[in-house]
């Protein structure tokens, strides 16, 4: 199988928008001074949004 881009790396059953989500959380957990204060499906639900958000402005 070949690749245009030769430095992706292929990471079955994970999305470019799960690693974008995964990504923007883990910068929020790792800034200690910054508490939740929303469940951890409402948390979820935000950091897909900001994928979505990259996602979107990736394609333009």
């Amino acid at each position: 199988m070949e690749f245009a881009d030769k430095s992706a790396i292929i990471q079955p059953g994970m999305t470019l928008r799960d690693y974008f989500a995964a990504q923007a959380l883990a910068g929020f957990m790792a800034n200690k001074s910054c508490p939740t204060r929303f469940t951890p499906e409402e948390d979820a639900a935000y950091f897909y949004a900001i994928a979505d958000a990259m996602l979107k402005e990736r394609a333009k």
